[in-house]
């Protein structure tokens, strides 16, 4: 579910509308004066509705899911460390 300002962003990343939900893929929610949109992406493993930036940051991540990156929002450069290995119930994480 995507608010009205985030799904231009999950469409570069190739998620789609789903139109045939609410009105056109939109309905209020959680409550009356708020609008999700609902959104899926359904090719996880080769994003081919990914826009070529996004899909290149995505391919990165999968190759280097421990990584340091400068990411750029709003003209801006903003320092992330990434850490996408999914630990189990009994590792601990320091």
């Amino acid at each position: 579910l995507c608010a009205p300002y985030t799904t231009k962003l999950a469409e570069d990343v190739g998620y789609e509308i789903v139109k045939e939900v609410g009105n056109s893929g939109t309905f209020y929610y959680p409550k009356l004066d708020l609008v999700a949109t609902f959104m899926l992406l359904k090719d996880v493993p080769i994003l081919s509705k990914a826009s070529k930036e996004d899909y290149d940051a995505v391919m990165q991540l999968r190759h280097n899911p421990v990584a340091k990156r400068i990411e750029h929002y709003r003209n801006k450069e903003v320092p992330l460390e990434y850490d996408l290995i999914l630990k189990t119930k009994n590792e601990k994480i320091m």
